[in-house]
């Protein structure tokens, strides 16, 4: 069973268990459309270490820039918490790559790199098979434009 199923499972087999606890029966919970999306279908408070687990993994996609025809970028999330970020600026030459930690914001889907460096954190938001990049305060980007990388 390949990882991001087992994963999938463990979340399924822990919801079942909550809703025997808290009474409910599974008849009152709706199931899942598409397992690759149950991440973004749980509460917005979860146990971090699931948490983590779910966000582990490579995001690509092509993020606005102000002064190119917009930014390659390639984010990979190791589980060591460790992550490696390309962003290639579309027709000014070779990409740009960091290196850094990252970590779960308050127990939310939320990540920030570079947590460790005051003032150079930046923000995403795991939403399914999808991390939608934040503003530097945590909160969605109030833009029409393309904020989502997309998992690999």
């Amino acid at each position: 069973m390949n990882r991001s199923r087992w994963i999938v499972a463990v979340m399924a087999s822990l919801l079942s268990g909550l809703l025997v606890a808290c009474g409910g029966s599974p008849a009152q919970a709706e199931p899942a459309a598409d397992t690759a999306a149950l991440p973004a279908q749980i509460a917005d408070t979860v146990d971090v270490d699931v948490l983590k687990q779910a966000m582990v993994g490579r995001f690509r996609g092509e993020l606005p820039c102000a002064d190119c025809s917009g930014i390659d970028t390639d984010l990979t999330l190791n589980a060591d918490m460790s992550y490696q970020l390309s962003e290639t600026y579309l027709g000014k030459g070779k990409p740009f790559v960091s290196t850094g930690k990252w970590n779960v914001v308050d127990g939310t889907r939320k990540i920030e790199i570079d947590y460790d460096k005051p003032g150079q954190g930046r923000y995403f938001q795991l939403a399914g098979k999808h991390l939608q990049m934040l503003d530097s305060d945590g909160n969605p980007v109030d833009s029409k434009l393309n904020y989502t990388l997309t998992r690999q």
